[in-house]
């Protein structure tokens, strides 16, 4: 397991926990589920070549809010994700997003451009496609690859993977394994994704 080191930032309304591992060019992995780094920990371990950085989503232990009532968006989660880019690297970072976490990923291109080279946005769940700022993330020239597993029983999975291809008007990838169950095998195929095309970091 490689070193982590962790950090916190503050953001409007709540300090957000981060980990990075690793050394190389800056991947994001923004995690599905409840929202804790600690269910990527395997997955950065696996995906060498890279500086790994994982966060809490507010509202986590690690990552309280000030005002519990206070309500949280798309919009917030992906401002608060901008936030930890911020405090790790001055350069446009890969990303790797699944369930909630591509959707986020997806918010976070369109609101950050300059901060997202590439975006996996893998199994994007119950994404609705027709709320995306298509223009926004056009104009990003971030690199998106919507992406989906060979093994995934879960049609609806499917179904939003290729609805945000075809509204994005790109292709779907399929990848070997999942982030959480089969982490190994998603991080080779992932890797020869993030390196197929030189993305805007310039690091190739």
């Amino acid at each position: 397991m490689p070193e982590i080191r962790e950090g916190r930032v503050e953001a409007i309304g709540a300090a957000i926990h981060y980990k990075v591992s690793g050394r190389g060019p800056v991947l994001l992995v923004l995690p599905d589920g409840d929202g804790d780094a600690d269910a990527s920990d395997r997955l950065a371990a696996d995906l060498t070549g890279f500086t790994v950085v994982t966060y809490d989503r507010r509202g986590t232990p690690r990552s309280p809010i000030d005002d519990p009532l206070e309500p949280v968006t798309m919009a917030t989660h992906a401002d608060d994700a901008a936030r930890v880019l911020i405090a790790v690297t001055t350069h446009a970072a890969r990303a790797v997003g699944s369930g909630l976490g591509a959707a986020i990923g997806l918010e976070l291109v369109a609101r950050h451009p300059h901060r997202v080279s590439m975006l996996v946005a893998f199994e994007p769940g119950d994404l609705d496609v027709d709320t995306l700022d298509v223009v926004a993330l056009n104009a990003s020239h971030a690199r998106i690859v919507p992406a989906i597993s060979r093994e995934s029983q879960d049609g609806g999975a499917r179904r939003a993977a290729e609805a945000l291809a075809g509204r994005l008007g790109v292709s779907l990838v399929e990848l070997d394994g999942d982030p959480v169950g089969r982490p190994r095998a998603f991080a080779a195929q992932l890797d020869t994704v993030l390196h197929a095309v030189t993305a805007a970091d310039g690091t190739g």
